[in-house]
């Protein structure tokens, strides 16, 4: 419970980081970032041309989380307002209790009654909780890369080999419920159907 809100707040952080260019430079016309109860979703837009810089951009933000003081900061105090208000409203509690219930990942509750965030915490401290989150799930074991678009099939494992082969899978041993979670066996899926467009191929 005391780590209850920093999932989310290393997710706000994602596209803050320090060592990113301004989206614009780079062809990102969009960037958006979602977050449910066990998943960070994060999304650009760009060109066919600007695909290997939009990528690098990605690499970047997952691989080298860096963070000025002030954002951290800013982001903390932001969330924590939000926790603080939510701690009025009856039906958090309601959604909070299922969320509980349902979700075994550790960043659970959906409806933001982080019991964690709300205590006082310095810039550094903020700074190594939202680390550990990165070290623990953003890992290529736990991770996700949908690229769609009439892109090159070859010039996109070319461009995921350059800028995310170095990416370090997670080293943590993760204990969820009194269970040890290993990292899964190494899998490739194939994803086949008729209905899937040629123009995409």
């Amino acid at each position: 419970k005391e780590n209850s809100g920093f999932p989310e707040l290393a997710k706000n952080l994602f596209f803050q980081n320090c060592n990113l260019p301004k989206p614009k430079e780079i062809g990102l016309t969009s960037l958006s970032s979602d977050f449910k109860s066990d998943t960070a979703i994060f999304q650009g837009v760009t060109t066919i041309n600007n695909l290997e810089k939009a990528l690098e951009y990605f690499s970047v933000a997952a691989q080298n989380p860096t963070f000025k003081d002030e954002i951290l900061q800013t982001e903390y105090l932001s969330l924590k307002n939000r926790t603080l208000e939510n701690y009025n409203n009856e039906l958090a509690y309601i959604n909070s209790s299922i969320d509980s219930v349902i979700f075994t990942a550790p960043w659970k509750q959906d409806t933001v009654l982080y019991e964690g965030i709300i205590n006082k915490y310095k810039t550094e401290e903020i700074r190594n909780k939202v680390l550990e989150i990165y070290n623990q799930f953003y890992t290529p074991d736990k991770s996700c890369i949908f690229i769609t678009g009439a892109a090159n099939p070859e010039k996109i494992l070319e461009y995921g080999k350059k800028y995310f082969s170095n990416w370090n899978k997670s080293i943590y041993n993760i204990i969820i419920d009194n269970q040890s979670i290993n990292n899964p066996p190494e899998k490739k899926y194939v994803l086949v159907s008729e209905n899937f467009s040629t123009d995409y191929n």
